[in-house]
């Protein structure tokens, strides 16, 4: 999204350096995540016009992971305000089920960061924080 951190340079550094990249993809009303091979895709605009493997099954990703999670703002203590769907709080709830080791760093632009995020007991805490400026 455009008031997003470009998440293409991390994309392709990590490709270079021969990390295992997985990419989120909408199905349904969940969120699944398809291996990603060149940072060039093949991509297209998922049902929320936000960009996603054009095709691809979500495989299983490899562990430990390090998740980087999108939002619209994020506080210091790691909470987080997503778009309302609760992708990525079902996502990571499936992982904590499953006993699955990851880390969920909120990555954001310095704008999004604010002193109070409202939250449910379904929602996520990050467990770290990327801005344009800071690790948190």
């Amino acid at each position: 999204m455009k008031y997003e951190i470009d998440t293409q340079p991390l994309l392709e550094a990590a490709l270079k350096d021969g990390k295992s990249v997985f990419a989120p993809k909408v199905q349904a009303e969940k969120l699944i995540f398809c291996r990603i091979f060149s940072p060039h895709g093949p991509w297209h605009k998922g049902s929320f016009g936000i960009r996603e493997p054009a095709s691809g099954e979500g495989i299983a990703a490899e562990f430990p992971a390090l998740v980087l999670t999108p939002g619209i703002a994020f506080d210091r203590d790691g909470k987080r305000l997503g778009r309302g769907g609760g992708y990525y709080d079902r996502f990571f709830a499936e992982l904590d089920k499953g006993r699955r080791e990851y880390f969920a760093l909120g990555l954001c632009l310095d704008s999004q960061l604010v002193n109070r995020v409202p939250v449910m007991p379904h929602d996520k805490k990050m467990d770290g924080l990327l801005t344009g400026t800071g690790l948190y």
